[in-house]
């Protein structure tokens, strides 16, 4: 597998976390499946079960050195991470803070000066992102730079001042802060009519809450904008922020090993080259 930098986007609740364990589950069995990974071999030392036991454990934690240490010398190449850090970073507990309402209205606050804690919680871990691509790694991410595309561009009316919104918040993060820019993108089309009806969500992940409500995924308003801007950049860039489907033609969301298979079979030609 080459070094590639893989991101999932969409709205809250879309199915994003779930997305990134499956694909990684399939990843990781391809390189179980395909060859040896170590010069004893992978399955020798672990076996296949607990390869992928291990990795449904792992998917969606910041893993690098806990494969590490999981699996030394095996040569795994498919490490994950979740953003915002909202339990590891000053910033991404700053964000937390900010998404339960402590700082007001968080979902109306300037879409630059809201962007910026978000870009400097991706920028503490960057250098770990960084490591592993330069490792030939794989890297997945459940959110990345796009999700500040989609809810701090949306709030912008023009499409001028979007178009400068975007051109700004590049600079900042892969210019100013030089963080890792993603190969590919891959947006969850999941309507907000449905996502704001859905509880998917695990308790753990939902921590940063503290039993509060989530102001970005409680306004309407905000999740209609965003998924409108995704449609947008979707059109805009079809390769690099490419569309899934995930809601059939009578508006049933689709299971999630069928999303998961469209987003492997679109990379599968592109990790064999």
């Amino acid at each position: 597998m080459p070094r590639m930098f893989i991101v999932l986007e969409g709205l809250d609740r879309a199915g994003k976390f779930t997305q990134l364990r499956l694909l990684f589950k399939k990843l990781v069995k391809d390189k179980v499946n395909g060859r040896p990974l170590s010069k004893r071999g992978f399955q020798p030392v672990l076996g296949g079960d607990r390869v992928l036991t291990t990795a449904d454990n792992l998917a969606g934690e910041n893993v690098i050195n806990t494969l590490v240490s999981q699996f030394k010398d095996s040569g795994l190449d498919v490490v994950t991470f979740s953003f915002p850090q909202y339990h590891d970073t000053f910033w991404g507990r700053f964000i937390g803070k900010a998404l339960r309402g402590e700082f007001g209205a968080w979902d109306k606050e300037n879409p630059y000066l809201a962007s910026i804690p978000y870009a400097l919680d991706r920028f503490a871990v960057s250098r770990r992102i960084k490591r592993a691509l330069n490792e030939g790694k794989i890297v997945i991410a459940d959110r990345y730079t796009t999700s500040n595309y989609l809810y701090q561009a949306s709030k912008i009316d023009s499409e001028l001042e979007q178009a400068r919104f975007i051109d700004w918040l590049e600079d900042l993060e892969y210019r100013v802060l030089k963080i890792p820019r993603p190969d590919i993108v891959f947006f969850l089309d999941v309507m907000p009519e449905i996502t704001m009806e859905r509880d998917i969500y695990d308790d753990a992940k939902k921590r940063y809450l503290k039993n509060a409500k989530d102001v970005n995924e409680e306004n309407i308003d905000l999740q209609m904008r965003a998924y409108k801007m995704a449609l947008k950049l979707s059109e805009k860039w079809p390769n690099y922020f490419v569309r899934v489907r995930c809601v059939d033609a009578e508006g049933e969301v689709l299971k999630p090993e069928i999303i998961s298979e469209q987003i492997y079979n679109f990379l599968k030609p592109i990790l064999e080259e």
